[in-house]
């Protein structure tokens, strides 16, 4: 049984690794073969320097594609055996550069040959495998520059969580959610107000009973509740959306977004002429997620029951 193999693409940064250390591990035995005391792992470190000169820890870590504590690691090993000095830049004195020793640049003459019959054993196992690893490799870089693997994670992830999500109409048996949900971000960055209390303590009546309605973004499995947000006739006749929230853990997974167009449709549903909102422009996000649904920034009603609002957006259905 081999899980690496068997795990296939979810093991395949350790099957690489396990590919490489074969090799690394086969390149240490050559050294020994041919008594040339060598590591494998200084190889990138010492070509660079042997064929470009004296160079800073950075410039290397950059050319090479690697990190610079793992150049400063290398170096120090190097210099260890004599390999590399560490001097003044001629061109700079103030700041340092690694160079091969007089020892290293000898080393490089008899080396030099032993690189070359380990690229010609490279290539018959290449030819062996019929894989063009160096394009294979080539390929899947530029595909990792154009997009990290943490990037495609994080993609595939919030797509998953938010199918997950479904929008429900309200449930009293969730009524301590939709208070929760909504006092956990208002304390976040503000203080609670008595409209916030009279609203989010009597949903029913200040919001069910007066024509609005409540959605819940429940997650499928779990059963539980992420969001709420809320549609709202106020003193006026006017509908708004408010009360919109959704738990800090469950964020980044469009979440605000489906709980948003779930009140839209209903809206439109509902022929209603304008949809507005009251918020405050210090909270970016949302007030970003609000552009996108459709809102903009309207003048400010006076008469706003909300000492923290200082925003008032509206959509036009009609």
């Amino acid at each position: 049984m081999d899980l690496i193999r068997d795990l296939g693409h979810l093991a395949l940064g350790s099957r690489i690794k396990r590919l490489a250390a074969k090799l690394m591990a086969d390149g240490t035995a050559i050294y020994q073969d041919v008594h040339v005391n060598f590591q494998p792992k200084w190889f990138p470190t010492f070509y660079y320097l042997a064929h470009h000169g004296s160079a800073p820890v950075t410039q290397i870590a950059n050319h090479l594609g690697v990190s610079h504590p793992m150049v400063n690691k290398v170096a120090g090993e190097l210099s260890q055996q004599g390999l590399v000095v560490s001097k003044k830049d001629d061109n700079d004195k103030r700041r340092r550069v690694l160079a091969l020793s007089d020892h290293g640049q000898k080393l490089v003459t008899t080396i030099q040959p032993i690189w070359q019959d380990i690229e010609a054993a490279i290539s018959e196992l290449v030819a062996e495998a019929e894989v063009n690893w160096i394009q294979v490799l080539e390929q899947t870089e530029a595909a990792l520059d154009q997009k990290s693997f943490h990037q495609r994670f994080r993609d595939i992830h919030k797509k998953r969580r938010s199918q997950a999500i479904e929008i429900i109409p309200y449930d009293p048996a969730y009524r301590d959610m939709f208070y929760e949900i909504n006092a956990e971000w208002v304390e976040a960055y503000f203080e609670m107000e008595d409209e916030d209390r009279k609203v989010l303590q009597n949903p029913e009546t200040e919001i069910i009973a007066r024509g609005g309605q409540i959605w819940f973004a429940r997650h499928r499995e779990s059963g539980e509740i992420l969001g709420t947000v809320a549609l709202h006739r106020n003193d006026h006749g006017d509908y708004e959306m408010i009360k919109m929230g959704v738990r800090p853990a469950a964020r980044g997974f469009s979440i605000g977004e489906k709980l948003g167009r779930a009140l839209v449709e209903e809206a439109r549903r509902r022929q209603l002429d304008t949809l507005y909102l009251e918020t405050n422009c210090k909270l970016t996000a949302a007030v970003n997620l609000y552009r996108k649904l459709g809102f903009q920034t309207v003048p400010l009603d006076p008469d706003t029951h909300f000492a923290r609002c200082n925003l008032r957006m509206a959509m036009a259905l009609a």
